[in-house]
């Protein structure tokens, strides 16, 4: 069975399926204790998927798989079985992944695990492991990042060198917050968002999932760097319009991704692919108030297409491009 980690501070209510069982909501309610650890009250109810996932399982077997390019090319996929069997089968990177939806029952390392909707796989390079739909079949989405790939993200956190191999002691663990800023990140991938809001998140979670379940103690620096933040503010501005990398932003400041990402939101309260939306919004209500259209403006703006500012036009604003346009067309 999977293992419950609760890690945030929240008033919370998730839904998770765990061995023997058809799914449960968990309501659970954080209190710091005096040393300032998290700990939680829980009552379990009956349900079957998680926040936030996107529907009943399809009819047949899906699957999507891709290389994410914001990622250096990261394999990606995105799944629904109902029949598929895997054999034992082993893979030289990592397999972190979620499940959506659904049950899978797994083998690994010889062991049974039935893994419901919340639960994270962590299984390490290497090691023996199969799976089959269990019940009605199951939706997740996986990633296989390298030993690498982690260790760049831990050295560029601590500034130091890390171990040459490190591993995750359990395949599996439940931790519905982390399991829901996956999902979010793996669908902001498959859609082909920005590359410095994908490198911010895929560094902000594969840090969270090395500290909470590898053992590794890896702290960002908490030094000041104020000059160098202002002067990343000044190049997202200069440059909104680009889709600019984290390594890149970071590079041309002189500190380390993680560095930054703190950095910048201790200084302007966001991080820097949010000041960077922000910008581009900026940018676009001044070309709408003077009429252009909003496929053009999405465009020129820096946004993936004309959905994309959509969405994040409304976000600030409260209204789309389109209405926001027509207002000031009417005047």
């Amino acid at each position: 069975m999977a293992r419950l980690v609760p890690n945030y501070p929240a008033a919370v209510a998730w839904r998770v399926c765990s061995a023997g069982s058809r799914g449960a909501t968990i309501h659970a309610h954080f209190l710091q204790d005096a040393g300032g650890a998290w700990r939680y009250r829980q009552v379990m109810k009956d349900a079957h998927e998680i926040e936030g996932s996107s529907g009943p399982l399809e009819s047949r077997d899906r699957a999507r798989f891709w290389r994410a390019e914001a990622l250096n090319g990261l394999e990606c996929l995105s799944a629904t079985f109902r029949k598929l069997e895997f054999a034992p089968h082993t893979h030289e990177t990592f397999c972190i992944g979620v499940i959506e939806a659904g049950v899978q029952e797994s083998r690994i390392r010889g062991s049974k695990v039935h893994a419901g909707a919340g639960t994270i796989y962590l299984i390490n390079p290497d090691v023996i492991h199969e799976g089959r739909p269990a019940e009605d079949g199951y939706r997740y989405r996986m990633m296989y990042p390298s030993l690498e790939a982690l260790r760049s993200v831990a050295e560029d956190a601590a500034q130091r060198t890390m171990p040459k191999s490190f591993a995750f002691p359990e395949e599996t663990v439940l931790a519905p917050p982390l399991a829901e800023a996956f999902l979010a990140l793996h669908r902001q991938i498959e859609a082909g968002g920005a590359r410095l809001e994908i490198e911010t998140h895929f560094q902000t979670l594969m840090l969270k999932l090395m500290n909470v379940f590898a053992g590794e103690t890896i702290e960002v620096s908490s030094l000041r760097a104020d000059s160098a933040v202002r002067q990343a503010r000044d190049l997202l501005d200069a440059r909104y319009r680009d889709d600019l990398s984290l390594t890149e932003v970071a590079d041309a400041v002189g500190l380390s991704r993680a560095h930054l990402i703190r950095a910048f939101r201790k200084e302007f309260g966001m991080p820097p692919h949010g000041w960077l939306t922000d910008r581009r919004i900026r940018a676009a209500r001044g070309l709408l108030e003077q009429g252009a259209a909003i496929a053009d403006t999405a465009f020129d703006c820096g946004f993936a297409d004309q959905a994309h500012l959509t969405r994040q036009f409304k976000a600030r604003t409260g209204v789309t491009p389109a209405v926001y346009r027509n207002a000031h067309l009417e005047r």
